[in-house]
């Protein structure tokens, strides 16, 4: 590369002898170096798209190291150090602050790694008058002590997250001696700390997280809606206090609350009362992204949103259109989800489902899409017992293509047991096999020698596929399809050890599915 010619500032210098570079051939070298030529303000952009809001405070400082250049250049940039976690110790934390300069900070505070109480670290190291956004801390008195007092005039971002304990604190706390928050505060996120939410007068937030917060109550959050307008995410989980009211007459006399910027929704274990009320006075035409998993105790979810909410239908229509499966999973105590692109339904049942959630995914491809009607279904049960019949309510109308069955080795229960009723038709079910659209089986129920019910179900389900022909428009749910793909391993008790298959086994498998895809631990399994 041909160097660039000497500006007349340089020949000046090299010729009174003040630049020691341009007497020395490899510091001249290293001087035409592409990271050298290049101009300041594209040589801070690429260092900008380097780091990012995870990048230690460590390395950044190493960075300032390389040459004087990067040197002046890094520290002369403020807003490359506004991110500050006091995790990483106080004088990176002190190094930072000098060069932040007067720009909102991004604060962490953590007292544990830092080895000094809040009130002490902030009157010492962070005075008050220094502006900062975040303010991260723990949930003890000794970390919310500082934010008991005065708020920060320039606060954005205010995360308060309990990681320590998983319950939460009885008392409740009053943040800065009971007066509202600054107005710039825009974004709100608590976790398991009783932070007295009403007093803070909220308004106009863009982001507002909350879980398990049992000060807050439905009137909270309503006036908080009410006087934010450009919220753009909400998350509500756990929240035990909340609820709808009982009968129209006793309503807040809201019609409707409107949020055009509202794009992130999810409620998590919140009453249904709550959640049916919140959504039926919800305007929010660009919502995109709906979680709502409710502990309703036998209550179909589906119902949540067929009262009084048929103004949200085309919103939640939208959040499915792009869907290229749906996702049925049901783990542990009967808890359930629904997954048909951006709109996921969750929630707990008491007793063993039968139909309940077949009715919800009905419920979906019925009022949303008509689209999803032709989807295939990924069900998937997870250390959960239910009956044959829950899988059986998913026989006719729905396109069942995949199935997963995991297990715990230790706790798990026999989920191996569903294998039988799977191989043949059954007089149980109304529609002769069991999910007749099955292709693929992906299970962690291989115990050593044996495992013959597994050669039963490939065998005759092929064997039926091929006499009858696959399940089309005149004999639906009658005629399985063959599988095509078995996705098998055990149930290891070390994820990182993986034992080699039985050969006579795998070649079973093989030969009555007709060349079924066959994989091991997840890896494609080819006979040597």
């Amino acid at each position: 590369m041909t160097a660039p010619p000497l500006r007349a500032p340089e020949l000046a210098k090299q010729q009174s002898g003040e630049s020691e570079t341009f007497g020395n051939p490899s510091l001249l070298k290293r001087y035409f170096t592409p990271m050298h030529i290049l101009p300041e303000e594209i040589f801070l952009e690429v260092i900008r798209l380097y780091i990012s809001t995870e990048t230690p405070l460590r390395d950044l400082i190493t960075l300032t190291w390389v040459c004087r250049r990067w040197k002046t250049a890094l520290e002369g940039k403020a807003d490359f150090w506004s991110r500050i976690s006091t995790k990483e110790g106080l004088e990176y934390a002190r190094k930072a602050l000098q060069l932040a300069k007067d720009v909102p900070l991004d604060l962490v505070y953590s007292g544990q790694e830092l080895g000094m109480h809040c009130e002490s670290f902030f009157k010492e190291d962070f005075p008050m008058e220094i502006p900062f956004s975040e303010f991260d801390g723990w949930s003890m008195s000794s970390s919310l002590a500082n934010l008991r007092t005065t708020p920060p005039p320039n606060l954005v971002l205010l995360r308060l997250n309990n990681t320590r304990v998983t319950r939460n604190y009885a008392i409740p706390v009053t943040l800065f001696r009971g007066a509202p928050a600054p107005p710039s505060l825009k974004n709100l996120h608590i976790k398991l700390i009783p932070i007295v939410v009403a007093q803070l007068q909220l308004s106009n937030l863009e982001s507002l997280t909350l879980q398990g917060v049992q000060t807050v109550y439905t009137a909270d959050i309503l006036q908080i809606l009410v006087n934010s307008p450009k919220l753009q995410v909400l998350r509500l989980a756990s929240m035990e206090n909340l609820d709808g009211p009982n009968t129209p007459a006793t309503r807040t006399g809201l019609e409707f609350i409107r949020l055009p910027a509202l794009c992130d929704l999810l409620l998590d274990n919140v009453p249904p009362s709550f959640v049916h009320y919140l959504l039926s006075i919800l305007d929010a035409p660009s919502l995109d992204t709906l979680e709502l998993t409710c502990d309703d105790g036998g209550q179909l979810t589906s119902e949540i949103l067929t009262r009084d909410t048929f103004h949200l239908i085309p919103v939640l229509a939208a959040m499915t259109m792009d869907a290229k499966e749906i996702v049925v999973s049901l783990s542990g105590y009967y808890h359930y989800h629904i997954l048909a692109g951006r709109l996921g339904l969750g929630g707990q049942m008491e007793d063993p489902p039968t139909n309940h959630v077949s009715t919800t995914v009905h419920w979906m491809c019925n009022h949303l899409n008509n689209h999803l009607r032709d989807l295939p279904i990924h069900l998937s049960i997870t250390d959960s017992d239910p009956q044959i019949d829950y899988l059986d309510s998913f026989s006719s109308g729905l396109r069942v293509t995949k199935l997963t069955l995991w297990s715990d080795p230790f706790y798990g229960p026999r989920l191996e047991e569903f294998i039988p009723p799977l191989s043949q038709p059954t007089q149980s079910s109304s529609y002769g096999w069991i999910l007749p659209h099955l292709e693929v089986i992906e299970a962690n129920l291989i115990w050593g020698e044996g495992n013959h019910d597994f050669v039963d179900l490939v065998r005759n389900r092929y064997s039926a596929s091929t006499v009858h022909g696959e399940p089309g428009s005149d004999s639906e749910g009658v005629v399985p399809k063959r599988l095509r793909e078995l996705y098998l391993s055990t149930p290891q008790e070390h994820p990182n050890h993986c034992p080699s298959p039985n050969s006579a086994f795998m070649r079973a498998l093989r030969g009555v599915g007709n060349g079924v895809d066959l994989y091991w631990h997840g890896a494609k399994w080819i006979e040597s």
